[in-house]
């Protein structure tokens, strides 16, 4: 089970997750957490599954967002 957060403060947000992948008999420590900031707007990501697929959708979403983009624009 994953369990991620996150809470929206005055001044920014506070993402959170566990880090453990568990596999028959391995236990690995990846990071499932990330944030992407930019000028204007920064986004806390937290995933549950694959370390790897959550990296893959931070790197996709990091090439769509601009760094001029205001957070209306990220909302819409």
């Amino acid at each position: 089970m994953t369990i991620a957060v996150g809470i929206l403060c005055q001044d920014g947000v506070v993402v959170g997750a566990d880090r453990e992948i568990s596999l028959d008999t391995l236990k690995v420590r990846e990071r499932k957490t990330h944030l992407i900031r930019r000028r204007e707007v920064a986004v806390g990501i937290a995933g549950a599954g694959s370390a790897d697929l959550v990296t893959l959708a931070v790197q996709e979403l990091e090439k769509r967002l601009a760094d001029a983009m205001s957070p209306d624009e990220v909302k819409g």
